[in-house]
């Protein structure tokens, strides 16, 4: 599952706000371990980052989000995942 992106220079993910909407959000890629991306800088640990979905998430659009098993998406680290239905 790919949720880190490339924008010209830059790596960003789509993080979900208390509003339920996109946010466009650079992040500071580490290493890889056990074939899972460390984010280094520019996520908190309650951040709901986009997994699924992505092909129509835009900035400020208000979505759907589900959250959604971690173990399914990232090898059960714990951290919260968000699929979207698309657009309200």
């Amino acid at each position: 599952m790919r949720s880190c992106f490339s924008d010209q220079s830059q790596k960003f993910v789509w993080v979900i706000g208390a509003d339920n909407k996109a946010e466009y959000r650079k992040v500071k890629p580490g290493p890889m371990i056990d074939s899972l991306r460390v984010i280094r800088e520019g996520l908190q640990s309650n951040d709901r980052v986009v997994v699924l979905g992505l092909q129509s998430v835009r900035p400020g659009i208000e979505v759907k989000p589900e959250e959604a098993d971690p173990q399914k998406f990232v090898g059960g680290s714990g951290e919260k995942v968000v699929t979207t239905q698309g657009a309200k």
